[in-house]
Formats: C-alpha cells, sequence, structure tokens
C-alpha cells in the first residue's frame, strides 16, 4: 500500500536551513525502513516478508543504517 499525503511548508529564514538539513535525512531514513522491510522474514523461517509482522518493529529498531544522519 502506497500512502501520499501533500504538505506545504514555509518555514522562515531561521527555520529553512534546518529543513534543508532535515528533510534529506528523514526521506534517507523511510526509504532505509522500507527497504528492511521488504526483507525475507528469514528469522522465523517464514516466506511472508517481514513487514507482515511484528518483526519488523524488532529488526529496525535494532539495526542501525548503514549511514550516520
Amino acid at each position: 500500500m502506497k500512502l501520499v499525503t501533500q504538505v506545504k511548508l514555509v518555514p522562515d529564514a531561521v527555520q529553512a536551513p534546518a529543513f534543508e538539513r532535515t528533510l534529506p535525512a528523514v526521506n534517507e531514513a523511510a526509504n532505509w525502513v522500507s527497504a528492511v522491510s521488504s526483507l525475507p522474514n528469514t528469522a522465523e523461517g517464514e516466506s511472508d516478508l517481514v513487514f507482515r509482522s511484528f518483526a519488523a518493529e524488532q529488526l529496525i529498531y535494532d539495526t542501525e543504517p548503514a549511514t550516520t544522519m
């Protein structure tokens, strides 16, 4: 399932640089979570994808992304 929403950010001069640094990092983290969630659920020996079970949360919270944010 793909859920998309539109938001309009109107940062002031002080907030704009923070958004420019933060939003790419958030996007990278979301892409990483999506990739990890799509891995086969080999830990439980099942053929279901990880995102279909509670194992996804454990895997994501116990694993650090390759890049530091």
